[in-house]
This record gives C-alpha cells, structure tokens and sequence, in this order.
C-alpha cells in the first residue's frame, strides 16, 4: 500500500513539474490563429457558463420524467377528550398520482426541448468571442507589420543620412538634403506611436478572450497557415450553408420547437387519476390495524376551463412570437451575409492588387532610389518619395487583409465551414 502511494506521488510530482515546461513550450512557439480560438472555445467564461447552464437543462429531463412524489400522513383523532397525547383513532394514509395521461410525456418532451435550446445557446454565445478574436489577431498583426516597416525605413533613412553627411566635406552633398531626411525620420514617430497603441489594444483583447492577463506577453504570430485566401465558393452555396448551421438561427429555431413543447403541456390539461389508501387503528383494539379504506380522486379542471384555456393561448402567443424571431434573424442572417461575403469579395480582389502588382513596384523603386542615392544619380527626395509609396501600398495591402479576414470569420461563423476553428 506505501508503495502504491509513493507511486501515485511520483506521477503526481512528474505531472507538476513537466505542466510548466510544456506550457513554456507552448509559450515559445509562434502564435497561430487555431490556437487561439480553441482558447477562446476552451477558457473564456461566457462559453464556460452558457455550457454550465446547458448541463442544467439537461438535469430537468429526469426530473421531468419522474413520478410525482407520494404524500404519507397520520391523523389522531379524538372524542370526548381535550388531551393532546390522548387519541382515539389513529388513522395512516398513503396516496399516489398515477401518470396515465399525455401530461408527464408532454412535460418530459418540452424538457428535452429546453436543454436542446441551452444547448444551442452554447454555440451561439461562442461565435461573436471567435470574431472578436479573429479581428485582434489579425489587427496586432497588422500594426507589427506595419512597425517593420517603420522601422525599416528609419533604418534606411539613417544610413542615408550617414553617408550624406560623410560627403558633405567633400562638397558632394548640401546641408538641406540631410535636413530633409531628418525631417522625415521624426515624422516616422507619429505613426509608430498610433500603431503601438493599436498592438497594445489588440494584445490586450486577445488575452482577455484567452483567459490570460492583459499584461501577458505575446510572442511571434504564426501567419502561415492563413485560410483567408480558401475559395469560398457561390453566394448559394453559402446561404444554404447558413440558413442550416447558423448557431443564432439555430438557437431561434431550438425556442420555436421549446415553445411548441410548452403548447402541448398546456394543452394537456386533463388530470392524473390519485389513488389513496388509509389504515386506522383503534384504541383498545389489539390489532395494528383495525380498518382500511382504499379511494380514486382526480381534480376537476373542467369547473375552471378558461383558466386552462388562458394558459393554452399564452403558450400559443409565445410560440409565435419565437417564431416571428426566427424568421426575423433568418432573413437578417441572409442580409449579414451578403455584406460579408461582399466586403470579402472586395478585399480580396484588392489583397490580390496590392500583393501581386503594386507591392512589388514600390519594392523595386525602393531599389532603385537607394541604388541612386549610393551612385549620386537621385537625391534624397526621390528616397523619401519611394519609402512614402512603399508605406502607402503596405498600409493598403495589410488593410485589405485585415478587412479580409474579418469577413471570412462572420462568414465562417454563420455557415460553420471549418476555416478558423482547426484544432
């Protein structure tokens, strides 16, 4: 038995110390996209509560599907005789609803119903944490971008700057020249700063959505698994697609079938029979008991028919009013998506511009300008002007992507294609 303890410690202890460095492992590798949304799917409280409360639907359906409780009793009763611990006849009953008519399968059914609804609710609640995670993801992504190539040109402007001013005392090069590129270099800080901000809010929104600290540092992003270039297919496909998986339009579905449950339990509204059974014992009688009586009661509704008739069209109103819900959200569901998959078309035909086309032009009059600044061919304003087209065709490209991806992570919320949610 020591030993067995000993070995369950040692596991214990192996577990403590290899659960940190497996987490440091985890913290050094480059941060990708999956890895992060199954965070979000994992840790964040919203989803955690909305699964919590979804397991305590799921308990009413034993309670549901349950008998009703028996009812024991005991009467003492007296005669001639004013004495609490003095009785005549004691009498023991012992009664039972018998559940032979539709209410208990009706109540068992809107139970299932109700956890189905809870259940749909999990989903629901988890979408719009994966959107929020997808657009800062890809929003710290872009700023860092960005920052590179701020800082790229800062070091290309220094250099410059250095060798301009090593050939001013040979006469090859004037004062105003490296004033222009000094000018520039302080006009770099004024985007770094907004962009700092802007990594700094996006790291801080990912950390919340993980469940880590906002402090908690973010290392390198993991950008090559991008599905953001995946072909979506036609507009139909995808309409079908979330007109069927929709967690919102499920969840709105789920509540049309609880509330059309909740119809049919009141609308069986006809009593459970209640079968009873009493024992008396009589003082003086020898015999634990001395008689019994047996009896078959039922309430009587019918004498209060619009009380039950009220309740049946309060339950038909609600039903409804779940369903006007659901046709409203479906038809918004098909208005949403057509907007995405519009800004997505847009952002990709441009992505497409900026990569394969004009990032490759400002790239090479980068090239050139600073091939003839080093030859003397091209002065420091034609630098200038290729670094300012190379941060404008950036700026456009990250944009578009950024703007892209947002897109892409609607659109595979509410048609559930498999683009950001890969383990």
């Amino acid at each position: 038995m020591l030993l067995r303890g000993s070995k369950i410690f040692l596991l214990i202890l192996g577990a403590l110390l290899t659960a940190p460095a497996a987490h440091a492992r985890a913290a050094d590798e480059p941060l990708a996209l999956p890895r992060v949304l199954r965070e979000v799917s994992e840790q964040h409280p919203q989803v955690r509560a909305a699964q919590a409360l979804a397991d305590a639907e799921r308990e009413k359906i034993a309670q549901a599907s349950a008998w009703a409780d028996p009812v024991a009793g005991v009467e003492f009763m007296r005669r001639d005789t004013l004495r609490i611990f003095r009785s005549d006849e004691t009498e023991f009953s012992l009664s039972q609803k018998l559940p032979l008519t539709a209410a208990r399968r009706q109540r068992v059914a809107l139970a299932r119903a109700e956890a189905a609804a809870a259940d749909s609710r999990v989903p629901a609640q988890l979408a719009p944490l994966l959107i929020r995670a997808t657009d800062a993801f890809y929003r710290l992504a872009r700023a860092r971008d960005l920052l590179d190539l701020t800082r790229r040109n800062d070091e290309i402007l220094a250099r410059a700057v250095a060798a301009m001013q090593a050939r001013l005392g040979d006469g090859a090069a004037d004062v105003t020249g490296v004033l222009l590129a000094e000018t520039e270099r302080v006009r770099l800080l004024e985007p770094v700063i907004a962009l700092e901000r802007e990594a700094a809010e996006a790291a801080n929104t990912l950390n919340t959505l993980r469940g880590l600290p906002p402090e908690t540092a973010i290392g390198a992003l993991d950008l090559t698994a991008d599905p953001a270039g995946a072909p979506l297919g036609s507009f139909e496909s995808l309409r079908d697609a979330a007109l069927a998986h929709r967690p919102e339009l499920r969840a709105a579905e789920a509540r049309v079938t609880a509330a059309e449950r909740a119809t049919d339990v009141a609308r069986a509204w006809l009593p459970d029979p209640e079968i009873s059974v009493r024992a008396r014992h009589l003082r003086g009688n020898r015999d634990p008991i001395s008689e019994y009586d047996t009896a078959l009661s039922i309430s009587l509704p019918w004498l209060n028919r619009e009380k039950y008739r009220a309740g049946t069209r309060e339950a038909q109103r609600r039903r409804d009013a779940a369903a006007f819900d659901a046709v409203a959200l479906r038809a918004q569901t098909l208005a949403d998506l057509r907007d995405a998959w519009t800004r997505h078309e847009a952002a990709a035909r441009s992505v497409a511009l900026y990569r394969d086309r004009l990032s490759p032009l400002a790239e090479r009059s980068l090239s050139a300008a600073l091939t003839g600044l080093d030859s003397g061919k091209s002065g420091i304003l034609e630098l200038i002007s290729a670094q300012k087209n190379l941060r404008e065709v950036r700026n456009a490209l990250v944009d578009a992507q950024a703007e892209r991806s947002r897109a892409l992570a609607v659109i595979d919320a509410m048609t559930g294609r498999i683009f950001f949610t890969q383990p």
